[in-house]
């Protein structure tokens, strides 16, 4: 095969919670050669939580600064693990980020709790944006094959963060 072993597809549900957000991801793992193989993940700026495999002949280990599962024969997995990611903020914007497997396939479905914010992620293929009954804002997005993830969002037009109206003057000369 020309891989060891690949990653078919991520799944990312995540929730914003003050300067946390905490997502629960699925990989679909494909071991395609026979005996031991690696694939790994580059799950940088991130804090791992819980790790769970479907398959009892697959292991996952730290590998420097980087995650890696260990597969004993062909056939699928599926991993699923949870992890929290810092939300930087900067004035008038809110970003998380961190790196992830590239992948044909990826979805992100991320939720802020904010209403009527601006959303910008990268990379993105398709992106929609709705606001949820609770007041918070709920994003849904198609990845493209990327090994870096950053969603920013930002308080709406002529709103600043705290709520208070925003004044500008312009002068011509």
């Amino acid at each position: 095969p020309p891989a060891d072993a690949v990653v078919r597809g991520g799944s990312y549900a995540g929730t914003v919670s003050g300067d946390v957000a905490r997502f629960t991801v699925v990989y679909d793992i494909e071991a395609l050669k026979k005996g031991w193989s690696e694939v790994v993940l580059p799950l940088k700026g991130v804090a791992l939580e819980k790790v769970q495999l479907s398959s009892p002949d697959a292991l996952f280990r730290a590998k420097g600064e980087e995650y890696s599962v260990l597969l004993r024969q062909p056939g699928s997995c599926e991993l699923r693990a949870e992890f929290s990611a810092r939300v930087q903020q900067e004035p008038g914007k809110k970003t998380v980020a961190f790196q992830m497997p590239p992948t044909a396939v990826s979805r992100l479905e991320l939720t802020i709790p904010e209403a009527d914010v601006r959303v910008e992620v990268r990379p993105m293929l398709a992106v929609t944006q709705t606001t949820t009954a609770e007041n918070a804002t709920k994003v849904l997005a198609f990845l493209g094959n990327s090994s870096d993830l950053s969603v920013s969002w930002m308080p709406p037009v002529g709103k600043a963060e705290d709520g208070a109206l925003v004044f500008a003057k312009q002068y011509i000369s």
